[in-house]
C-alpha cells in the first residue's frame, strides 16, 4: 500500500513537472538547427541502408528547423526520386507512429532536476507512456552521464523514442563514447535497425570515428558490410582500427556489438598483415587486450608472427617477381643475343639478377638447360650432317653384343645417357647410327670427331659455340648435369696424345652423358664406361639388308624390284648355299656381313654384274671409271693424281676432298653415291659445297691407290698412325701373299711392343680367310 502510494505521488510529481515543461516549450521560441545535427542528417542521407536514408530524409521534411540549405538539394533530390525510397515512406507513414512522433521538434527548456529515483521511474516498465515521457523531459534539463545513459537505454521502447531524441538533443551532440549505448537497444530485440542506425548519424552529429565505426559494423545478418578487402589502402585500414581502438571496451551487456567489432579487426589485421608497421603493432596489441579471449587469440596469431615468416611472406613476392622477369627473358633468348650474352652467360650478370637460384634451375631442370642451349643446336651437330639423305637409308636390324647378350643397337642405345663405348670393324654402320640418334634426339647433342678434338674436347665445344657461351664454369656445370649429350666418333683415327685428352674429359665429368664411337684398338677404356659392340649381320639379315637397298637406287634402273630381290636370293645361294663348303661360307660372311661392303654388292647387283667379294671396292671403281669414260668420251678416271691428293690432304687432316681440281671426277663418284656432298657457309657468310667421301672404306681404297703409287715406301710409314688402319686390312687382302704375310709379321712386331693387337689380330684374320679359300690374291692393276 505505502509503495503504491509513493508511486502514485511520484506519478503526480512527473505530471506536475511534464505539465510545467510543456508550457514553459509552449512560450519558447523554436530554434534553428546547429552544424552538428545538419552534420548527422547528412551522415544519415549517404547511409548504405535505404530505410536508414529514407528515415533522414522524413526527419528533415517534417521538422521545420531543417529548412536551411545545409542538406544538399541534390542527395534530398535523388532520394524523392527514387521509387524505392516513396515506397519505404509511404509504409513509414501508414505503420511507424514513431517517425511521425520524431518530427516533433524538441524543446528548449530548461527546469530543474528532480530526485534520482526519476530514473528509476523512466524504467519502470508498470508506469504509463504518458508519465515516462514526462520525467524524460524532465530529465533533458541539464542530464547527468547517469542520466544520459538511462536516457539512451529507454530508446528501445517506441513510445518514448521520440520524447528521449528530443530530449538528447537539447545540450548538442552525444559523445563518441556513447555510441555502444545507441546501439544496445537494437541489440536488445533486434528489430528496427534502420531507425537505430539513423538516431546515431544524428544524435551524434555524424562523427567522423562513429561513421568508420558504422561503415563496419551495425548491420541485419545478411546485409553486405564493407570488409577488409574493400579498403582503398592501409591509411584508411588504420583509421578503421583507431577508431575501434575508441569505442572499446564495450560493457559485457552489449556482445553482438563487441562481436562485430572484433570480426572486423581480425579481417584488417589478416588483410594487411604484411604492412603493418611498428607503431600499427602497438595499436593492434592495444586492441587485443579489449577483445574477448578467442578473438584476442585469433588477433595474436596474426600480429604475433615470428619474424622469419613475415619475411619469408614477403620474400615470396620478390621471387614471384623474378620468376616473371626471367621467364621474359627465356622468351626473348633465342631472339637476342644481347639478352643471351649478358644475362645468361655472363656470371655476375647471371648471379646477380638470378639470385643465385636461376644458375641451379638452368643447370638441373632439363627444359630449361635445351632452351639455354637451344640456339647453338646446328653449330653442336654440324659435324653429323643431319639433313643427308643417307641417313634415311639406315638398316635398323643390327645387333649389338654387350658380354653375352645380343639385343637390338636402338634398344642398346636409344638415347646418349651415362658413358657408353660403341665399338665394330669399320663399315658396321657405326656412324651413320651415331648421326641419326643425333639427328632423332630430343635433347641437344654436340657431335664431334675424334680428330678435331686435339686440343681438348671442352675447347671444341666451345669452339662451336663460336664464343657465346663465355662463362666456362656454367658450361662445365651444365655438361656435368648431363644438359649436353656429347658424342665422339672416330676414336681410332687419331694420336695416342688426342685420344688421351679424349679420355681425361671423360674421367673429369663421369655423370655427363658421352658416347665414344671407335674400331677395336687397345686404349684405356673409362672405368665406367659400358661397352657395345656391333655383331656382323646373320645369313638372314645379309637377305634382308640387301632387298631393303632396292628404295636407295637412283633411277632409271635395269630392274624392277621384285627382279631385283630374286637376283640377290639367287646370289647369296651361291655364295653362302650348301653347295659352298664351310670356310667359304665363313670367307664370303666376312665381307658381306659388314653393311658397307654389302651396300657395294647391291649397287654391282643391280648393275647386272656379280659382285667379287674380295675386291667389291675396285669393282666398284670399275663402274665409275666406265661412266667417267663416257663423260670425257675415252679419257680415263685421273686414279693416281685423285688418290695423292687423298693422301696429301689426310696428312693435313683434311676430310673434304679437292673439287677444284677434281669436280668432274668427283661428280661421277657422287652419282655411284661414293662421295656426299655438303652444304656449308664460310668464313664470309657465304654458302659453300664440299665433298666427303660416304664412308672410310671408300677413302681407304684410294689411299691404298696412293700406297701403289710409291711403290709401296709407304707402307712402313703409317703403321703407328690410326687413321690408315683400314689401309692396311684392305692392303692384307689385295697385296700378293708374300708380301701380305710380311705385313702381317711387322703388325705382330709393333703389337709386340705396343699391346695393341686390335690390327695385328684383323690382319691374321684376313690372311686366314684367304688361305682357307685358297685363293689368289687379285693382282690386276687398275690403269693409272
Amino acid at each position: 500500500m505505502r509503495s503504491r502510494l509513493q508511486g502514485g505521488l511520484l506519478a503526480a510529481v512527473a505530471m506536475f513537472l511534464a505539465t510545467g515543461a510543456v508550457c514553459a516549450y509552449a512560450q519558447t521560441p523554436r530554434k534553428a538547427a546547429e552544424k552538428w545535427q545538419i552534420d548527422g542528417i547528412v551522415a544519415a542521407l549517404k547511409d548504405p541502408i535505404l530505410e536508414v536514408r529514407t528515415h533522414a530524409l522524413l526527419y528533415v521534411q517534417s521538422n521545420s528547423e531543417f529548412t536551411w540549405d545545409g542538406v544538399p538539394d541534390p542527395l534530398i533530390a535523388s532520394l524523392l526520386n527514387d521509387p524505392n525510397v516513396r515506397r519505404v515512406i509511404s509504409s513509414l507513414k501508414a505503420n511507424d507512429d514513431n517517425v511521425q512522433s520524431g518530427t516533433d521538434t524538441a524543446a528548449d527548456i530548461t527546469m530543474p532536476r528532480s530526485q534520482d529515483d526519476q530514473i528509476a521511474l523512466l524504467e519502470n516498465q508498470n508506469v504509463s507512456f504518458a508519465v515516462r515521457k514526462a520525467v524524460a523531459l524532465v530529465l533533458c534539463t541539464t542530464p547527468s552521464p547517469q542520466e544520459e545513459h538511462a536516457l539512451i537505454t529507454q530508446l528501445r521502447v517506441k513510445q518514448l523514442r521520440s520524447v528521449l531524441v528530443k530530449s538528447l538533443v537539447v545540450h548538442g551532440p552525444l559523445n563518441f563514447k556513447t555510441l555502444p549505448d545507441l546501439t544496445y537497444p537494437f541489440y536488445y530485440s533486434y528489430e528496427d535497425l534502420p531507425e537505430y542506425r539513423f538516431l546515431i548519424h544524428y544524435l551524434l552529429g555524424g562523427n567522423d570515428k562513429a561513421e568508420l565505426v558504422l561503415k563496419h559494423t551495425f548491420f541485419e545478418e545478411g546485409e553486405d558490410k564493407v570488409k577488409a578487402a574493400d579498403y582503398s589502402d592501409i591509411d584508411d585500414a588504420r583509421k578503421a582500427l583507431e577508431a575501434f581502438d575508441a569505442v572499446l571496451p564495450i560493457n559485457t551487456r552489449n556482445t553482438g556489438f563487441q562481436a562485430e567489432i572484433e570480426k572486423q579487426i581480425l579481417f584488417i589485421a589478416h588483410k594487411w598483415k604484411d604492412e603493418w608497421t611498428s607503431k600499427d603493432y602497438e595499436l593492434l596489441n592495444s586492441l587485443s587486450f579489449k577483445m574477448n579471449e578467442d578473438s584476442r587469440a585469433a588477433l595474436n596469431n596474426i600480429i604475433k608472427q615470428p619474424y622469419w615468416t613475415r619475411l619469408l611472406q614477403k620474400l615470396w613476392k620478390v621471387i614471384a617477381v623474378q620468376i616473371a622477369f626471367w621467364i621474359l627473358l627465356l622468351y626473348f633468348y633465342p631472339r637476342s643475343r644481347a639478352v643471351q650474352a649478358f644475362f645468361f652467360w655472363n656470371r655476375w650478370a647471371r648471379k646477380f639478377f638470378g639470385l643465385g637460384y636461376v644458375d641451379l634451375c638452368l643447370t638441373w631442370i632439363p627444359y630449361l638447360r635445351n632452351r639455354l642451349l637451344g640456339p647453338f643446336r646446328e653449330e653442336l651437330v654440324a659435324e653429323a650432317r643431319v639433313s643427308d639423305e643417307d641417313l634415311n637409308d639406315y638398316f635398323h636390324d643390327i645387333e649389338v653384343r654387350q658380354g653375352e647378350s645380343h639385343i637390338s643397337l636402338f634398344h642398346a642405345i636409344p638415347e646418349i645417357f651415362g658413358q657408353s663405348i660403341l665399338e665394330s670393324e669399320s663399315g658396321l654402320g657405326k656412324s651413320i647410327f651415331l648421326r641419326r640418334l643425333v639427328s632423332m634426339s630430343k635433347r641437344t647433342n654436340a657431335y664431334l670427331a675424334a680428330e678435331n678434338c686435339d686440343r681438348g674436347v671442352f675447347e671444341l665445344i666451345q669452339l662451336k659455340l663460336k664464343g657465346k657461351a663465355s662463362d666456362e664454369t656454367f658450361l662445365r656445370s651444365i655438361i656435368w648435369a648431363g644438359g649436353l649429350s656429347i658424342v665422339i666418333d672416330g676414336l681410332n683415327e687419331v694420336t695416342v696424345e688426342t685420344r688421351e685428352k679424349i679420355r681425361r674429359f671423360v674421367d673429369d665429368f663421369p655423370k655427363a652423358n658421352i658416347l665414344l664411337a671407335t674400331q677395336p684398338l687397345f686404349w684405356k677404356r673409362p672405368p665406367k664406361a659400358l661397352v657395345f659392340r656391333i655383331s656382323p649381320l646373320t645369313d638372314d639379315r645379309i637377305q634382308a639388308f640387301l632387298e631393303s637397298r632396292y628404295r636407295t637406287f637412283v633411277s632409271p634402273l635395269i630392274m624392277t624390284e621384285s627382279a631385283y630381290k630374286q637376283r640377290c636370293r639367287d646370289y647369296l645361294e651361291d655364295v653362302l648355299g650348301n653347295c659352298q663348303s664351310e670356310e667359304d661360307k665363313t670367307a664370303a660372311r666376312l665381307v658381306l656381313s659388314n653393311p658397307m661392303d654389302l651396300t657395294v654388292a647391291a649397287q654391282i647387283l643391280v648393275a647386272g654384274d656379280t659382285p667379287t667379294l674380295r675386291n667389291l671396292q675396285e669393282q666398284q671403281f670399275t663402274r665409275v671409271d666406265r661412266d667417267f669414260r663416257d663423260i670425257r668420251h675415252g679419257e680415263q678416271f685421273p686414279l693416281r693424281q685423285f688418290s695423292e691428293s687423298v693422301y696429301e690432304r689426310l696428312l693435313g687432316d683434311e676430310i673434304t676432298l679437292d673439287s677444284s681440281q677434281f669436280f668432274e671426277a668427283i661428280q661421277v663418284l657422287s652419282s655411284h653415291k661414293m662421295v656426299l656432298m655438303q652444304n656449308e657457309i664460310d668464313a664470309d657468310q657465304r654458302p659453300v659445297r664440299r665433298w666427303v667421301f660416304r664412308h672410310d672404306k671408300i677413302r681407304d681404297f684410294f689411299l691404298v691407290k696412293a700406297f701403289e703409287n710409291d711403290h709401296g715406301n709407304r707402307i712402313g710409314e703409317h703403321i703407328e698412325d690410326p687413321r690408315f688402319r683400314g689401309v692396311y686390312l684392305m692392303l692384307a687382302s689385295q697385296l700378293p701373299l708374300a708380301e701380305a704375310n710380311e705385313l702381317r709379321d711387322a703388325l705382330v712386331d709393333r703389337a709386340a711392343e705396343t699391346k695393341d693387337h686390335h690390327l695385328s689380330d684383323a690382319v691374321v684374320e684376313v690372311l686366314k680367310s684367304r688361305r682357307v679359300a685358297g685363293s689368289r690374291p687379285v693382282t690386276q692393276r687398275t690403269p693409272a
